[in-house]
């Protein structure tokens, strides 16, 4: 932080823990400022606001409501799914038993289908992570303790909730529509846990097929993962140069 300050006049730090920038920012005499970590992405935040100032003025609720239904109007038109339903089951672990109650799901997730005619949706319960940071302010929160995929318990809920999702999918005729995001983005450091976790739900309920979020089919991983969903930016590129 020192020699990077006798050298500019600010620092942008692009990286991983936030408590990184935070010391840069302790040390330095220059203005440090977030480029994203883990935790956070302020500047993409700014931006976006930026970006809705020059073009709207402001942006109300009204506003924000009529843009997200033109959206799925687009949605519709072109068969396009939102992919997010917005709606979770509630549910109840007492360290050895999952009980699920599907009403507000199953309200939310017949109108998605049946009503807007949208044909994809993502369980994102059972989403884990993204990039290298496992999302410990979810899952805590549920088992009252910390907690990572490595624990016995937290396999043992994927296994129950992945169980008792194929079986109510099944009995609603949804489980071809549905799909199982367990990480986003996912570096090096996290394969083993993902591969851990695809196997606990393949053994529990192979019925559902556990993907990721990545820019790119990676061979370290083709074994733990039946779905590869990537951008349209890298379909694009695919589609556009198939020999590579």
């Amino acid at each position: 932080a020192r020699v990077l300050a006798g050298m500019y006049d600010g620092i942008e730090y692009r990286g991983f823990a936030q408590e990184i920038v935070e010391e840069l920012a302790r040390y330095s005499k220059v203005p440090v400022w977030n480029g994203l970590t883990n935790e956070f992405h302020p500047t993409q935040i700014l931006a976006d606001f930026l970006t809705i100032k020059e073009h709207f003025g402001k942006l109300s609720r009204d506003d924000h409501n009529k843009e997200w239904s033109a959206i799925q109007r687009i949605a519709q038109e072109y068969r396009l799914s939102p992919r997010l339903l917005g709606v979770s089951p509630k549910f109840s672990w007492d360290g050895k038993k999952l009980q699920i109650d599907w009403k507000n799901f199953d309200l939310a997730a017949e109108k998605y289908f049946n009503e807007n005619k949208f044909t994809a949706l993502q369980l994102v319960e059972f989403q884990m992570g993204s990039h290298m940071k496992f999302y410990h302010h979810r899952f805590d929160r549920i088992f009252g303790r910390k907690i990572t995929p490595d624990d016995a318990e937290f396999q043992d809920f994927i296994a129950q909730f992945a169980r008792q999702y194929a079986d109510h999918l099944k009995e609603k005729k949804w489980l071809d529509r549905c799909f199982v995001v367990v990480w986003d983005e996912p570096y090096g450091a996290v394969y083993p846990q993902i591969a851990k976790t695809t196997a606990t739900i393949r053994k529990s309920a192979p019925e559902l097929k556990p993907g990721v979020f990545i820019g790119h089919m990676d061979n370290a991983l083709a074994s733990d993962v039946d779905l590869w969903l990537s951008s349209f930016e890298a379909l694009y590129r695919i589609r556009k140069t198939p020999s590579e």
